[in-house]
């Protein structure tokens, strides 16, 4: 993983524990914008939601991990003989 993809997610991490949640979504948000198969950085998203209670939200980003690594498992599927 590539040192601009973790920075955001640390960047959100920190901002979490700030408890700047506004502004770990921003962060994060901005972040997938470039990296929007990153797991790791919708997490860190959704924890930013869950502490806003932005549920509708969180809901939406927990989909998106599931069909992103439902994805990965079904091309990762596909090269099994």
């Amino acid at each position: 993983m590539a040192n601009d993809s973790l920075d955001f997610v640390q960047r959100g991490k920190v901002s979490i524990v700030r408890r700047q949640y506004a502004e770990a979504v921003k962060i994060c948000r901005l972040g997938l914008l470039a990296h929007p198969t990153l797991l790791e950085g919708r997490l860190v998203l959704g924890m930013a939601l869950t502490a806003l209670e932005r549920w509708d939200e969180v809901l939406a980003e927990m989909r998106e991990m599931a069909d992103l690594e439902a994805s990965r498992w079904e091309d990762g599927y596909a090269l099994v003989p």
